[in-house]
């Protein structure tokens, strides 16, 4: 729901092939989303009378619609460290990571968190818990 307290306008996904669980084969259905929630799934000539529910239709046809991904491991600040100490193996790396994250100010943390989200939301993550260890920053 929009922050203004709004309702949005009914939104209808059509054309897609919709992954409705992790253990189901796509299928070709369409979508209605109303405040932000889905309001409802139809295929076959059911898809005509809920797209006719919506105040705009998106055609998605060649896509795939399935739930947001969940990244349950991630460390936002190390984006900002990336191609640094390439060489260390992966022990070595993480404990320079740690205490090279300890001199990003604050600025910088908001900043490396900005850009992670924007890739996992670009990869479909719409999830994710952050292994944060700068306690002095957690703000």
């Amino acid at each position: 729901m929009p922050s203004n307290g709004q309702s949005e306008r009914p939104l209808c996904v059509s054309g897609a092939l919709v992954l409705r669980d992790w253990n189901a084969t796509p299928e070709p259905a369409a979508v209605l989303i109303e405040n932000g929630l889905i309001a409802g799934i139809a295929q076959g000539a059911d898809q005509a009378a809920l797209a006719a529910r919506a105040a705009e239709t998106i055609d998605a046809a060649g896509l795939v619609l399935m739930p947001g991904l969940v990244n349950a491991h991630y460390h936002a600040y190390s984006g900002l460290l990336r191609g640094t100490e390439n060489s260390l193996p992966l022990e070595l790396w993480a404990l320079y990571t740690v205490a090279y994250g300890r001199t990003l100010d604050a600025d910088a943390i908001r900043l490396a968190i900005l850009l992670g989200a924007a890739e996992m939301i670009r990869s479909g993550v719409t999830a994710y818990i952050d292994h944060f260890p700068h306690l002095r920053q957690a703000e």
